[in-house]
């Protein structure tokens, strides 16, 4: 990310349980960031599923990519 010039802010990085519970925690407060990412990366089928679903509950615009 740096090469590409992307800067991170510590507040993007979070670490929950790979499970349903923890992508809901994790969509929480991502969405709740006065600037919320434009992009994520999740490392587990579960924790991405439960975003994905925590995302359809908002008006927060998205595009699933694999």
């Amino acid at each position: 990310m740096k090469r590409a010039g992307i800067v991170s802010k510590r507040e993007y990085i979070i670490h929950k349980v790979f499970l349903h519970e923890g992508g809901q925690a994790a969509a929480k407060r991502l969405l709740s960031i006065n600037e919320p990412p434009t992009a994520l990366v999740v490392s587990d089928d579960l924790m991405a599923l439960s975003i994905v679903q925590s995302l359809r509950s908002t008006s927060f615009n998205y595009a699933l990519f694999s």
